[in-house]
């Protein structure tokens, strides 16, 4: 039985995956027992013939030359809506997405070719978790509340571990700081802590900055480091699992926020009032 909604495969080509189906949902791709792709049939698709394409990632084409063992999931039920092999271009060999020295790769959330963490053993992936922690118990010696953020949190909460799909790690914290310049500073502190604790750091932006953590076998994985709340701009948890609930939360976000703001009509003085009639009788006489 197909669940309600479902999208249905219209043909899998070299150009996409074509599908019909009006709601959102999220697909994953795996060729053979591997994912290696996932997306959002509304948010990536492109409208054609009544129906959506979804492109191959640009990273992932040239992969594309031979039969692939392809399985479409609905990420959220679980129920295969395609399963069997395709075959891409002129090739006869099965397809293998892999990097030059054999490893397998997959798309990750940033659509970039990398190692994710469904690719790795517990052994290799070791060194990250220790740095997860060695790093918010310097954060927190350093004066801020740190956590578990983003899919990190997510993957620690529903699922154990580290998401499978996933490529990095992020943790966040929360500043009693309010100004963007003592923000700013606050974060360069941060980042001046961990260089001194022998991490490699690079920045990207001025609140945020990224620790370099070598798994075992010497793959360099990122661990993201993100300032997150404010008093002047609050952040807010959202559950997506139930979207009408997550609709409501964000409701009542903004007519909270609006119901602080004190908004007000602009006061009109006389004379204003009299050129806004003398502009509204210029514009009436040009008709």
């Amino acid at each position: 039985m197909r669940l309600r909604g479902a999208p249905e495969v219209r043909g899998i080509d070299v150009d996409g995956v074509h599908l019909a189906g009006r709601r959102e949902r999220l697909v994953d791709v795996s060729f053979g027992d591997r994912r290696i792709w996932s997306f959002w049939l509304q948010r990536d698709g492109e409208e054609e013939d009544g129906g959506r394409v979804v492109r191959w990632p640009k990273p992932l084409r040239p992969f594309l030359d031979g039969v692939a063992d392809l399985t479409l999931t609905d990420a959220a039920s679980g129920e295969e809506i395609f399963s069997g092999d395709v075959r891409f271009g002129s090739g006869t060999d099965a397809i293998e997405v892999v990097n030059p020295a054999g490893r397998p790769l997959a798309i990750d959330k940033s659509l970039k070719l990398v190692e994710t963490f469904d690719t790795r053993d517990a052994a290799q992936v070791e060194p990250l978790l220790d740095a997860i922690e060695e790093v918010l118990g310097a954060l927190r010696e350093a004066g801020v509340q740190p956590f578990l953020a983003y899919g990190t949190a997510l993957g620690a909460v529903r699922d154990g571990g580290l998401i499978g799909h996933d490529s990095d790690a992020d943790l966040g914290y929360v500043s009693d700081r309010d100004h963007p310049v003592d923000v700013i500073r606050e974060s360069f502190r941060l980042q001046r802590r961990l260089t001194d604790m022998g991490y490699r750091v690079t920045r990207y932006s001025a609140i945020a900055f990224k620790v370099h953590v070598l798994e075992s076998d010497g793959l360099d994985r990122g661990l993201d480091i993100n300032h997150t709340s404010t008093e002047h701009a609050p952040w807010y948890i959202v559950p997506a699992d139930r979207k009408w609930y997550a609709r409501l939360v964000v409701a009542a976000v903004i007519q909270q926020t609006m119901e602080q703001l004190n908004l007000a009509y602009p006061e009109i003085t006389q004379a204003q009032r009299q050129a806004l009639v003398q502009a509204r009788q210029m514009l009436e006489a040009e008709h």
